[in-house]
């Protein structure tokens, strides 16, 4: 399970991304941006959509493969690679 974090920038921008990604979290905090909001999530796809939940937005369309099955690496975070 991950840790996914939402960042709001001064002009209203946001960023989302999982808590581990330090070159990300460099940026957003080189750029005054804030957490506004965290959620933990099985994988890239959960967290998404607990993104669109909380933002009120339409249901999330995941990337599917030709088979239109979701890439397992989006369901499941265990399955990237280590950073």
């Amino acid at each position: 399970m991950g840790h996914w974090e939402l960042w709001e920038d001064p002009d209203g921008s946001t960023t989302f991304f999982r808590s581990d990604n330090a070159k990300s979290r460099r940026m957003v905090e080189a750029a005054g941006a804030v957490l506004i909001w965290e959620t933990d999530a099985t994988g890239g796809n959960a967290a998404m959509q607990a993104l669109h939940d909380h933002l009120g937005l339409e249901p999330y369309q995941p990337m599917l493969r030709k088979d239109g099955t979701p890439y397992p690496e989006d369901e499941d975070d265990s399955l990237l690679p280590p950073r």
